[in-house]
């Protein structure tokens, strides 16, 4: 998130926009809007109109008597929703996915190292069957898609087969849209 974003939905929002105005506004993602809300309701900033604004640590403007206690440092914010997904799971990717956002790097390792358990898993109880294909279903629109899910460039016979079925099948799809044809007209 860059720091203009932040601070244009944090001065939109003082001046009382609703979150879908303030998507609108700046040509932001509403989860995007809603995000960084979430945020700056956990780390509130003073207010720009604030004449006691902290202007550094323990300083604050326009008096140089008074200081306030410096803040302890805030370890970054990784879930800012409760009930969200963490960044770094499986769950988080899809999170991020369903927000329409790009994943960041932890939660796309994360999803990449759960989808090779899954494959894994399924090959030990046997049910990725990478076995080669048997030469009595060869020559069919089946056996076309046998060698596809193998990974295997299909036979001639299996590509004739498929061809025509596919030919077919376009015939029959216009031949359909005809009323001529259904009986209707």
């Amino acid at each position: 998130m860059s720091t203009a974003a932040v601070a244009a939905v944090d001065r939109l929002d003082r001046g009382g926009l609703p979150e879908a105005d303030i998507a609108a506004e700046l040509g932001l993602p509403a989860a995007r809007v809603r995000l960084i809300l979430d945020r700056l309701t956990l780390n509130p900033s003073p207010a720009p109109d604030n004449p006691a604004r902290l202007i550094g640590p323990g300083k604050i403007a326009g008096d140089s008597s008074r200081t306030v206690p410096a803040a302890p440092p805030q370890q970054p914010v990784r879930n800012p929703r409760p009930g969200w997904a963490a960044c770094g799971t499986p769950s988080g990717w899809n999170r991020h996915r369903r927000a329409g956002q790009t994943p960041c790097e932890p939660c796309t390792a994360a999803a990449s190292q759960a989808s090779a358990r899954r494959t894994a898993r399924r090959r030990a109880d046997g049910a990725i069957v990478t076995a080669p294909l048997d030469p009595a279903s060869c020559g069919t629109p089946a056996g076309y898609g046998a060698h596809r899910r193998r990974g295997q460039n299909p036979c001639p016979d299996c590509r004739a087969a498929n061809r025509e079925y596919q030919r077919a099948w376009r015939a029959n799809k216009s031949n359909d849209a005809d009323p001529a044809v259904r009986g209707t007209a």
